[in-house]
């Protein structure tokens, strides 16, 4: 009778459920359920295309010699990596301000840095990939893995009913490469892409 009991409190749940307030702080998860999703009335083309996940901006950032990192500090973005990038909106379907919303929870953020692990085949070792902010009158770096704070947070707004109407806009941004290793200490060869989801808000 108490076998046949416990079977039956853990099919239905129930011994779990009298478990829970006791072990509720201290269990792992097995995995998490991400949702998504916007409300709006508006539709844009990004980048000249339908948004979605095959919707993929390509930014190539160079190809650079171990050599350039040395002399840089920790921290330091490499000058010559720096590649501006832009997310076009254009076919805008009303009027309406858009804002670019960065993957917050993606693998490859370091959070404590703010910038990108690099995460392609055989990567290069020493280095991250930064993003700033590069248009509209922002400059900042975009720390990823958090929210950026409203004023730094780059908008473009558009009007297709005004005296000279505009159907989209530009919302400019900049990468590169970032040193993660003290100066003097080589950076090592390799392989060095990442990759960032991204939402574009609209109001």
């Amino acid at each position: 009778m108490k076998r046949s009991l416990l079977a039956s409190l853990i099919s239905s749940g129930a011994l779990f459920a009298a478990l829970a307030p006791a072990v509720s702080h201290a269990q792992a998860f097995d995995g998490q359920i991400r949702f998504t999703g916007k409300v709006s009335a508006i539709t844009c083309k990004v980048n000249g295309q339908d948004a979605g996940l095959g919707n993929i901006k390509d930014v190539p950032l160079g190809t650079h010699a171990p050599a350039l990192f040395l002399p840089l500090a920790q921290g330091a973005r490499l000058p010559a990596s720096e590649q501006p990038f832009s997310i076009v909106l254009s076919d805008c379907s009303g009027g309406g301000t858009a804002a670019i919303s960065f993957d917050q929870v993606a693998t490859q953020i370091n959070t404590l840095s703010g910038n990108l692990r690099i995460n392609t085949t055989l990567p290069a070792t020493g280095l991250e990939i930064g993003i700033w902010n590069a248009g509209n009158g922002k400059t900042s770096k975009v720390t990823l893995g958090q929210a950026q704070a409203p004023a730094e947070v780059q908008t473009v707004t558009w009007d297709p009913a005004a005296a000279t109407p505009t159907t989209g806009g530009s919302l400019d941004f900049m990468a590169a490469y970032i040193k993660t290793v003290p100066a003097a200490t080589a950076v090592t060869s390799g392989s060095a892409g990442s990759d960032i989801g991204f939402i574009v808000a609209y109001q």
